[in-house]
């Protein structure tokens, strides 16, 4: 088209341009701050909208992340190569507080690492620190020529390798563990865990350019604003100064003209507000959502000449802005109007008083048509209230209901959560020295409680394991010991022969109504199948007792024999079988039992499957395998409410533990597999379930010694897991660090008691397997059974799961009724 031909451009207003509209004009600026640990605070700044209704612009602002380089975080360009995560954690005044969200290398920093003849050694751990903070550390080393070498490569094998990553897990998670993020962050810096990695390892193969090149928060805890502050120091807001008030501004009584209710949106709002904060969540999102209908019906509409006018106009005639207090002046009458104009009148009186060039002629004077929509919308506004007041109520009566509830069954539980001391005390040791072997073979350290535990011929072990006479004898036994648990004594079957069922679990069984416990018999010859081999006895396989009160066992036999002349077989005396677990498939109709399976010197390390139609068997044994191609040593299976049937075991040499999904009949496992608790050395898990939640009792990897156990919980059962710390309650802390000298095996729901679980162990005694006794004790899970999960960035806080030691005890009179 030829210049100057458009004839539009130069007629009318049509063709004119669009008024250009600045997009930065309703957008804020803020300044970002980053933690003290940091040399320079000042980050920069950034910008959002302002606010504008229920939008608040620091809800805007928070959790945003800041990616920022060292180098201008330190003032120090050789830090160039690092880039700093900060998340902002919360804002004051104009400051956006920010805390670290992670770290990692520049890729032209790492490309400029990896060189020719060298090898590359890679680690990465998930770890907490003291203050909850879930992290995924991520380090990288290379390997370099020693000195005086003349060989042009330095390439590490394999077992070196394995060394050095299993070093480098070891120091990051002994680093990170030990402090909080802050810390953590100053240790980053420096680079101190990669020096010490350095440092560590040099006598495997020297290494050099050993970085933490990333982390990752995995979990972040609830928020905390005083822990905030103390990340940031000496961090003071700028909270402006003082203005006084002009004397004009004077509140004075309003013209009794002016009729109508004049109430501010800031009051309006801060009632809402006072409303959400007394309310569930439900009724605080509703009261919330009502907020704009209800801040358009109640803003002032004033009464005059009849007629109901909005207030966006000019003020009244006769109406001086000292007639209104100060608070309300944004709310004047609109214009003198004549109660006897019709609609049209109005409509052309709004158009002569030039209203005609802001609004649109449709609109420029029908307001009080809108001011009875107002009015309706102030009624459902209303109504939505009581209806949520209403619900809230409802909520408060179920809660109250269901506390009650809740209280009787405490009332009922309320002696197994008594925690009994003990003064168990270690005596020093028993003979002194000769001091020429002293010479000879150094000072030496005297024995610990653990090591008298495992010594059959110390005092220590006779008061763990007392004798025969002393039995839990649900025959022979008084009045004053009846259903009265021992721990750690000769328990008897209704035959009066002890029960061997170590290391297994119950069943109840729901056809029959019975509980089915299955475990195996150690009653062997207890040796060793070489020097430097674990003690064992022969298989002789899986024993099963059944009770009606969970106190009298009846013996129904080995369910599952062991095979004493075919060497290849699974079963052969020669091999292990330990941890034996039954479920019912409901669909099936069978009794499916999952075991460890592994040979004499554990390197087989599999799992073996057997089946039933009857919790008394025989059991018939099918296969054994590898679950997942991962080696399986100590195990459990877990039937989930919905009937999915779960196999958790321990692998790679015990670092870690295994949950995968077992197929609907339950003989095999799904493809579905999950690693959990990574690098953490945890065995003999034991999981159970309750209001939602997984929750799981581990052992450390000590063979046949006692040692700490840990809780774990998840909402989803594949994870991820979050470690609770130690559950057990009362004793002393001997008794609490080796777990009461026990190693989990179970945990079995009471029926009726919510909340209330009775905690499997076994006390082994190496020397004699076969008089390994069972410690059972009350465990409960803390907070209110109908307590949501409090959540701080999606993450729950957990319940405490605790254990509580009795030296005797017995479930509550009427357990089984409530």
């Amino acid at each position: 088209m030829a210049v100057g031909k458009n004839k539009r451009i130069s007629k009318g207003k049509k063709g004119s341009k669009k008024k250009t509209v600045d997009p930065f004009a309703k957008k804020d600026w803020y300044d970002i701050k980053a933690p003290s640990v940091f040399n320079v605070r000042n980050v920069g700044k950034t910008l959002v909208s302002r606010t504008q209704g229920t939008k608040i612009a620091s809800e805007g602002l928070k959790h945003r992340v800041f990616e920022v380089s060292l180098a201008d975080l330190q003032n120090d360009e050789d830090q160039a190569y690092r880039k700093i995560r900060l998340r902002a954690e919360d804002v004051q005044g104009k400051n956006v507080l920010t805390n670290f969200w992670g770290m990692s290398f520049t890729t032209d920093k790492l490309r400029s690492l990896v060189k020719k003849w060298q090898t590359l050694i890679e680690a990465h751990v998930d770890v907490k620190t003291t203050d909850n903070y879930m992290l995924r550390l991520f380090c990288i080393g290379f390997t370099k020529r020693r000195p005086n070498q003349v060989k042009r490569t330095c390439y590490a094998q394999a077992s070196q390798i394995r060394q050095i990553r299993r070093k480098m897990v070891e120091i990051m998670v002994n680093q990170a563990s030990s402090c909080d993020l802050k810390e953590l962050v100053s240790k980053f810096i420096p680079e101190v865990i990669g020096k010490e990695i350095e440092k560590a390892t040099s006598s495997i193969f020297p290494l050099q350019n050993v970085f933490v090149r990333k982390v990752k928060i995995l979990k972040a805890p609830k928020f905390d604003l005083g822990k905030l502050m103390e990340v940031h120091g000496d961090y003071k807001e700028d909270v402006g100064t003082k203005l006084e008030r002009p004397a004009e501004d004077e509140v004075v009584e309003r013209d009794s003209s002016i009729i109508g209710i004049l109430v501010p949106s800031a009051d309006l709002h801060h009632q809402l507000r006072v409303f959400a904060q007394g309310s569930s969540r439900l009724a605080a999102a509703a009261a919330a959502a009502a907020w704009p209908v209800a801040r358009q019906a109640h803003t002032t509409h004033i009464k005059h000449g009849g007629h109901l006018l909005p207030h966006k106009t000019t003020k009244p005639p006769n109406t001086t802005p000292h007639h209104i207090p100060a608070a309300h002046r944004q709310y004047r009458c609109p214009v003198d109007v004549p109660s006897h104009l019709s609609d049209y009148q109005l409509e052309q009186k709004g158009a002569s008083m030039g209203l005609r060039s802001k609004q649109p002629k449709a609109l420029a004077f029908r307001c009080y048509a809108a001011n009875h929509r107002s009015l309706t919308l102030a009624v459902w506004s209303l109504a939505a209230l009581v209806v949520v007041v209403n619900f809230h109520l409802l909520i408060i009566h179920k809660e109250d209901e269901s506390t009650s509830t809740h209280e009787i069954n405490r009332s009922i539980v309320s002696e197994l959560e008594e925690v009994e001391e003990e003064k168990f005390r270690v005596s020093p040791p028993r003979s002194r020295r000769n001091p020429r072997a002293v010479r000879r073979k150094g000072e030496q350290k005297p024995p610990s409680v653990v090591d008298e535990f495992l010594d059959e011929s110390s005092a220590v072990h006779d008061m763990f394991f007392p004798e025969r006479n002393t039995a839990i004898d649900p025959i022979n036994g008084g009045n004053d010991s009846m259903y009265f648990y021992y721990p750690g004594r000769v328990w008897l079957d209704t035959d009066g022969n002890p029960i061997q069922a170590h290391g297994g679990g119950v069943l109840y069984d729901e056809k029959t109504e019975t509980y089915f416990w299955y475990g195996e018999n150690k009653d062997g010859k207890t040796y060793k199948a070489h020097s430097k081999g674990a003690d064992r006895v022969d298989i002789v396989g899986v024993s099963c007792y059944s009770s009606k009160d969970l106190w009298t066992w009846r013996n129904e036999g080995v369910v599952l024999r062991g095979e004493k002349k075919n060497v290849t077989h699974d079963l052969h005396k020669s091999n292990v079988l330990e941890r034996p677990k039954v479920i019912y498939n409901g669909r099936t109709g069978k009794y499916v039992m999952w075991m460890h399976i592994d040979d004499t010197n554990y390197t087989k390390a599999s799992v073996g499957v057997a089946i039933s139609d009857s919790p008394t068997g025989p059991f018939s044994y099918l296969y054994s395998k590898q679950p997942h191609d991962c080696e399986s040593r100590d195990m459990t299976i877990f039937k989930d409410d919905n009937g999915k049937g779960y196999l958790i075991y321990s692998s790679e040499d015990n670092s870690e533990l295994h949950i995968g999904q077992l197929t609907d009949e339950y003989l095999d496992v799904t493809d579905y597999m999950q690693r959990v608790l990574i690098a953490q050395h945890r065995e003999a898990p034991a999981l159970f379930k309750y209001e939602g939640t997984y929750y799981m009792i581990t052992s450390g990897c000590t063979g046949w010694a006692p040692n700490t156990a840990l809780a774990h919980a998840a909402t989803a059962i594949m994870g991820p897991w979050e470690t609770l710390g130690n559950p057990c309650v009362g004793g002393n802390d001997i008794f609490r660090s080796t777990t009461f000298f026990s190693q989990s095996t179970f945990v079995l729901p009471i029926p009726g008691l919510s909340g209330s679980f009775i905690f499997m162990a076994d006390r082994w005694s190496p020397s004699e397997l076969r008089d390994s006794r069972y410690v059972w004790l009350p465990l409960t899970v803390g907070g209110l059974p109908d307590e949501a999960a409090d959540y701080s960035f999606m993450f729950p806080l957990w319940s405490r799961v605790s254990i509580y030691w009795h030296r005797r005890w017995r479930l509550p009179e009427g357990w089984r009724d409530s």
